[in-house]
């Protein structure tokens, strides 16, 4: 699933949801109106209290601000999960990966953070043990 209903269905999520809910919710997100247009039914719920100009624009994404994260607050917390993953594994040279950091490669570095905690969590397991 993807969109609100992937955040809505999210194992850590905050909100409270049931299964059938989030059935229901994909249906109607996924719905095309008579005329072709997907979530037609959310936008048809909506018109009237968000512009028409918001409902009707073509879909449009968003950035990740990986530049603020990765260089601020979150650098030295990411410079230890990359460095602790090319110790414990030796997928990647850990020279090479301090060189992409300190040469700003925001986008590579957030690529390869998401590579790091995908693994922890699918093929090694939370404990660490695969377990």
């Amino acid at each position: 699933m993807c969109g609100i209903v992937g955040v809505l269905s999210f194992k850590e999520s905050p909100f409270q949801v049931t299964e059938s809910y989030l059935v229901r919710m994909r249906d109607a997100m996924s719905h095309r109106g008579p005329d072709g247009v997907l979530k037609y039914i959310l936008k048809r719920a909506v018109r009237g209290i968000i512009p028409d100009e918001i409902i009707d624009r073509q879909k449009q994404g968003f950035g990740v601000p990986v530049y603020e994260w990765l260089f601020s607050k979150l650098g030295s917390r990411i410079q230890q999960e990359l460095t602790r993953f090319c110790r414990e594994t030796q997928f990647f040279d850990h020279g090479e990966i301090m060189r992409r950091i300190n040469g700003k490669m925001g986008p590579q570095m957030w690529y390869l953070l998401n590579f790091v905690l995908w693994w922890r969590e699918f093929i090694v397991g939370r404990d660490g043990h695969g377990n």
